[in-house]
């Protein structure tokens, strides 16, 4: 297994909005980084596609900032076990929904992931 980087730049429309997709193959997501640059109080989605997975989800972020996003491991009966997080699995592509990103305006991503 390695750690790797992706980086992804988010360049908003005049409404603020921005949609990307991410080739990362097969992989754990470990953590992401957000970069705000000139985004305005950007509000960001993640998911994991084809599934439509939801991995991170945050509204109106202001500063730069890393999130480590994480699933409950399930027990042998496929119940959420509360308090053991694991890492997101990652199948194929991860998509970024940004909105309310200001007018033109740019950042960036970093996705740390292991395969």
């Amino acid at each position: 297994m390695s750690l790797l980087t992706k980086s992804v730049p988010i360049n908003t429309v005049a409404d603020g909005s921005d949609l990307v997709t991410v080739r990362l193959g097969a992989c754990v997501l470990r953590a992401v980084r957000v970069e705000l640059g000139t985004l305005s109080t950007p509000d960001i989605a993640i998911t994991e596609q084809p599934g439509n997975t939801s991995i991170l989800s945050v509204s109106g972020v202001a500063a730069d900032g890393t999130y480590y996003p994480s699933v409950l491991a399930d027990n042998a009966s496929g119940v959420d076990v509360v308090g053991a997080a694991w890492p997101v699995p990652v199948l194929d592509r991860i998509q970024v929904a940004i909105a309310g990103g200001g007018d033109t305006t740019s950042g960036r991503l970093i996705f740390l992931y292991e395969r």
